[in-house]
């Protein structure tokens, strides 16, 4: 069953980042030309498997927000995700399905809500990136705390 990612909790986040981590380094290709399948490959796949519990990631969100597209960046990411999500439910009073639906977003998931709703691709699009540091943490340490449960 899939988790939606504002009831992900820290070890959840760090299991998450261990499958991106195993992903991202998975080997793909052809004999003699050996690589991996890389981190915007494996996070898009993640999301596309459970959208409810990964964020959208690509090489632009990864860099803008947290500097590198590594396993600790990526838990940065979904943590950052975690605490918007939660304070977004917090302050609306609302739950995911009915918050997402009175923004006109029906049947989309909390996580791609943010670029839903901005109607274009990028970072800069989403509410997350102006929220740089969040709740006392900084999203490009990925040290913004969720203080709700």
């Amino acid at each position: 069953m899939e988790l939606p990612f504002a009831r992900l909790s820290d070890e959840d986040i760090t299991l998450l980042g261990e499958y991106y981590a195993d992903l991202a380094n998975l080997p793909v290709g052809t004999p003699g030309r050996p690589r991996s399948l890389g981190p915007t490959a494996a996070a898009k796949t993640l999301y596309r498997l459970c959208p409810r519990t990964f964020l959208p990631w690509d090489d632009a969100i990864a860099n803008t927000l947290h500097g590198a597209r590594d396993a600790a960046a990526f838990m940065a990411h979904e943590n950052l995700g975690r605490s918007w999500a939660r304070r977004l439910l917090d302050e609306s009073g609302l739950d995911e399905r009915t918050l997402v639906a009175s923004l006109g977003s029906e049947g989309r998931s909390l996580a791609k809500l943010p670029r839903h709703l901005a109607g274009r691709r990028g970072p800069s699009a989403t509410p997350m990136a102006a929220r740089r540091p969040v709740r006392g943490g900084d999203a490009r340490s990925g040290a913004a705390s969720a203080t709700t449960g």
